[in-house]
């Protein structure tokens, strides 16, 4: 099942909207309900909604030119009432290329966690891949995937030593596509998925089936 929007929604538990590293925080007191980035005419916009169960959370809004380095563009905090309903920010300086972003989400108790990383391509092709999520897969995982254009993707998985498992063609809409995987048939282990598009674009990421 695909669901095409021109930004990106996630619907998980707690823990599925950090980031890779991040993924043992279950018991985290600010859950990430979504985050999604959507390319305007003139702008970038952020959306996500982040409930608490502390008296209130922190959040920095993170912007980074090559994926690397992050500096803050917006920081704000929110009590637990503010925290129930959706944030937005509006990024007002348009940049050259692909820009990344994420959000720190930061406790009372100053223990902190990053989001996933979403790209918002500004030029006039291309795509990322944004994250799988849970990136510990059981059975079923979201995909992200961020494209300049309308196209078409193929996607494979593969384990280590290159056996071929699921190939499927996806179609993609311009900005930010989710792609829902069913990888319960996998047997435990390290995988890569790989995507390619129209143009013979490649990129791929590596998940573990638990």
């Amino acid at each position: 099942m695909k669901t095409s929007i021109t930004a990106i929604v996630f619907f998980f538990t707690a823990f599925t909207g950090f980031s890779q590293a991040n993924d043992p925080f279950l018991t985290f007191p600010i859950e990430l309900k979504f985050f999604q980035a959507q390319k305007t005419n003139q702008y970038n916009v952020l959306r996500w909604l982040a409930p608490c169960t502390s008296d209130f959370a922190a959040f920095e809004v993170q912007h980074s030119a090559d994926n690397k380095t992050f500096s803050v563009l917006h920081s704000f905090t929110a009590d637990q009432i503010r925290c129930a309903e959706p944030f937005d920010y509006t990024d007002l300086q348009r940049r050259e290329g692909t820009n990344y972003y994420r959000i720190k989400l930061t406790t009372p108790a100053n223990t902190s966690v990053n989001s996933f990383i979403v790209a918002v391509l500004n030029g006039s092709k291309g795509f990322a891949l944004n994250a799988l999520l849970p990136s510990l897969v059981r059975s079923t995982a979201v995909l992200s995937i961020s494209s300049a254009e309308t196209d078409r993707l193929q996607l494979t998985v593969t384990d280590i030593s290159g056996k071929r498992y699921t190939v499927r063609q996806e179609q993609l809409s311009a900005g930010t596509n989710q792609v829902q995987l069913n990888l319960q048939s996998l047997p435990s282990g390290q995988y890569v998925l790989q995507a390619s598009n129209s143009k013979g674009e490649q990129q791929q990421l590596r998940f573990l089936k638990q």
